[in-house]
């Protein structure tokens, strides 16, 4: 709880640091321009950490530590990438979600079939991963026009979407007015500061980052208020107590692994579109599995404390 609180108090002190900054040295709209475009990274940026550490939350309630993210986002980066060259965006992800899945079925044959231990499965799959996108790219991607070993033709996007009349989003081809705008270039203080901040968070946002946010209190109500989340959690606490009432804990920890592979394929196959780079590139995940296991750890394990550590490191 220390190391908590002073990692957000270091945020809060960052973020005023950086506002006295921007205060000091910009004038209307380049100040909104500044802001809307600092909190619309930070979202972009923290929107696979989301996937990730959401995804790692449902394999440790399951009782199964997932060090293997970051492998199961490089599966997602080259199975998202391949699909949305080859079927659309959209199809795109959903194969970057089954790459990741993949990842995750085989931690979980190791570690609960086999009983291989947690850690040494993780590590095995961070390093096989790389090793098997690499082969895939030299016998798919290096034929590719514009592809080669190491990378991928362009990648194409869902999309984004602006909020109307907040943030000055289109209805039915209408300009909406730009509410947040008009308040952030008045320049009042603390007023405009706000208005600024919220405007970078409903200015092109991706509909990625839209499910992203979702699943925070989508999740919140599968671990809480369903018997699925109830027998999930019962696997990874207190397994002897489900087997007693007639638990399968061998299939909802398979299925947890399998969620947390899938949700890292997601962040992969993110990463991999056009919001972040638009091309698979070799190691372009960058530690982000891990950053996303940093997250979890800081939120506590629960989805409101998770999207807080996300945000923090985006």
């Amino acid at each position: 709880r220390k190391v908590g609180a002073y990692a957000i108090a270091a945020g809060v002190f960052g973020g005023l640091l950086g506002w006295a900054a921007t205060r000091s040295g910009v004038e209307n709209l380049e100040g909104v321009v500044i802001w809307s475009a600092l909190f619309s990274a930070m979202l972009r940026y923290a929107t696979p950490l989301i996937f990730a550490s959401i995804g790692g939350m449902f394999s440790e309630r399951s009782g199964v530590v997932n060090i293997g993210l970051e492998g199961m986002m490089i599966l997602g980066t080259w199975f998202g990438a391949w699909g949305a060259i080859n079927y659309g965006a959209w199809v795109g992800l959903l194969t970057g979600l089954l790459g990741g899945a993949l990842g995750g079925l085989l931690h979980g044959v190791a570690t609960v079939h086999f009983g291989v231990d947690h850690i040494i499965s993780g590590v095995a799959i961070n390093i096989l991963a790389p090793g098997v996108t690499r082969f895939l790219s030299s016998e798919v991607f290096a034929d590719y026009p514009g592809g080669s070993i190491t990378q991928s033709p362009r990648v194409p996007g869902v999309g984004s979407f602006t909020f109307p009349v907040v943030a000055g989003g289109e209805v039915g081809g209408w300009s909406s007015p730009d509410v947040l705008g008009w308040l952030g270039r008045k320049d009042w203080f603390f007023a405009s500061d706000v208005a600024n901040l919220g405007r970078g968070l409903v200015t092109q946002v991706s509909y990625v980052t839209i499910i992203a946010l979702a699943l925070v209190p989508i999740s919140t109500w599968v671990l809480w208020r369903t018997r699925f989340g109830l027998r999930l959690r019962i696997c990874g606490e207190r397994p002897e107590a489900g087997e007693s009432q007639g638990v399968d804990v061998y299939r909802y920890k398979y299925i947890g692994v399998i969620i947390s592979g899938a949700f890292a394929g997601l962040a992969g196959a993110f990463i991999a579109s056009p919001e972040l780079s638009g091309i698979y590139l070799e190691g372009q995940t960058t530690g982000r599995g891990y950053i996303g296991l940093a997250a979890l750890i800081f939120g506590n394990w629960i989805p409101v404390g998770v999207l807080g550590g996300a945000l923090l490191f985006g």
